[in-house]
């Protein structure tokens, strides 16, 4: 939760600064609630990325990963 208020934060006051830290969090290097917290700040930047960003996540996961937070961002943003 921490991580993800911190992501949150950081998206809503520096957008344009904060898209290398959220793509950074993306890598597949990252455990999957980093890579979906990151998803879900990313459609907060740029909705068109975060659709293939949520379906790579999507795909990779494994049994006891939540989709939920990605599925939730995606869905409340306006034109998702």
């Amino acid at each position: 939760a921490l991580r993800s208020s911190a992501l949150t934060s950081l998206v809503a006051i520096t957008r344009a600064d904060a898209r290398p830290t959220v793509e950074s969090l993306l890598k597949d290097s990252e455990p999957f609630p980093v890579r979906a917290i990151a998803v879900a700040a990313l459609s907060e930047l740029d909705l068109t990325a975060a659709g293939p960003a949520a379906a790579k996540l999507l795909v990779h996961a494994i049994p006891g990963d939540d989709p939920a937070p990605v599925i939730d961002a995606l869905l409340n943003r306006q034109g998702g």
